[in-house]
């Protein structure tokens, strides 16, 4: 039995998507105890019974108590600010999408503090939240054999002080090289939120300035019509890189569409909604599956990546032949990718088993950290 510590919520757009990821894992863990962590859009941390209840985050009802971790124990503090000492945690299940949970810096202050935690380390986080980054990474990867590089669409992407200096230089750039349509994204958002299709210059200019009002970079790409999007996740157990089964997220989007936040988690018709694991209807895919689960073991290495990733594919059909994009990968998929390992024969309870599992194996990894000499005794005339 082991103490884990579900952290979810935080300082981000996705914040009730997290909610629900970190409530929805909680109700599927078997055998162990589990301290529920709430970050609330501030970022401060905030442990109760009532958290288990999404009551709480609707009606705003129920108390809950300060708390923190030092020296791998979650404290709390309790009544006339008394400290009270909750668990000594074994390992932390990373629930949080987008923020400071997905982007590397949960999981180097867990690190700090000497705790395993279920998700990428801070560097391949960085890399794979920023769009551009993963983009300028896939863009510039030579590999060897049947997978030598990874489709990408055109790209171009922009910072906030170029956008204030350079904005018509940018337009011209993009314009010439990419065209009409592209589309538009805030470089490390998810869930769909603040994309925009621009297809012409007002509408680009306008998709840019929404893009800025959302983060501090945004990235333009190439617009792919009629594509479909597959989804496939992957993770590192017993010393090699699994993969789950693929997901068929849509027939087809059509020309100037979007799988947009609602379609995605409002849309009572949703995957989001309806997920089950169960096979979907046989579209003669079965090739691109492959190719797309070996692309996402791939990318998963190249990224030096950790815990569950989803990677999201773009996939285009062209005189009969798929052409297959990398459009990204999630650090922290929505709901750990569940139903994707469910269709490989992976139940929720043991996917969780599996994460903490290879998560807590990794943090036993020691280093020599120390190094010993005379230093101090030397030099002390500096600080004397």
């Amino acid at each position: 039995m082991k103490n884990i510590a579900i952290i979810f919520g935080g300082k981000s757009v996705e914040h009730e998507v997290s909610i629900l990821t970190g409530l929805h894992a909680n109700r599927h863990i078997d055998g162990h105890r589990v301290f529920l962590v709430y970050m609330t859009r501030e970022n401060e941390m905030a442990c109760g019974k009532v958290l288990s209840n999404v009551d709480y985050y609707i009606k705003k009802q129920g108390r809950v108590h300060e708390c923190w971790f030092m020296d791998g124990i979650l404290y709390r503090r309790g009544k006339f600010n008394k400290i009270k000492r909750v668990a000594k945690i074994d390992v932390v299940l990373n629930c949080c999408h987008g923020g400071v949970g997905e982007n590397g810096e949960l999981a180097a202050m867990m690190n700090v503090l000497n705790i395993p935690v279920t998700s990428c380390g801070m560097v391949s986080a960085a890399n794979l939240m920023s769009k551009t980054a993963t983009r300028d990474m896939l863009s510039n990867f030579k590999g060897k054999g049947r997978v030598s590089k990874f489709l990408q669409p055109k790209f171009g992407s922009l910072g906030k002080e170029d956008y204030e200096t350079n904005l018509e230089e940018f337009i011209r750039d993009v314009v010439k090289r990419i065209g009409f349509p592209m589309i538009v994204k805030p470089d490390s958002l998810g869930s769909s939120i603040g994309i925009t299709i621009a297809k012409n210059r007002a509408e680009l200019i306008d998709a840019i300035g929404l893009g800025f009002a959302l983060d501090i970079k945004v990235i333009v790409e190439q617009y792919l019509e009629d594509v479909i999007e597959i989804n496939c996740s992957a993770m590192s157990y017993g010393g090699e890189i699994k993969v789950s089964g693929c997901e068929l997220v849509n027939d087809s989007m059509g020309e100037g569409k979007i799988f947009s936040f609602e379609s995605k988690y409002l849309d009572g018709t949703s995957g989001f909604i309806k997920k089950s694991g169960k096979d979907e209807v046989d579209y003669g895919l079965g090739d691109v599956y492959k190719e797309i689960q070996e692309l996402t073991r791939l990318a998963y290495k190249v990224f030096d990546a950790n815990g569950v990733v989803r990677a999201d594919f773009l996939v285009l059909k062209v005189d009969n032949e798929y052409k297959i994009y990398l459009n990204e990968i999630n650090t922290v998929p929505g709901f750990l990718s569940y139903h994707l390992w469910m269709k490989v024969g992976v139940p929720y309870p043991m996917l969780i088993d599996m994460m903490m599992g290879q998560a807590i194996e990794k943090g036993k990894e020691e280093f020599t950290t120390n190094y010993t000499s005379d230093i101090l005794a030397r030099n002390r005339k500096l600080v004397d």
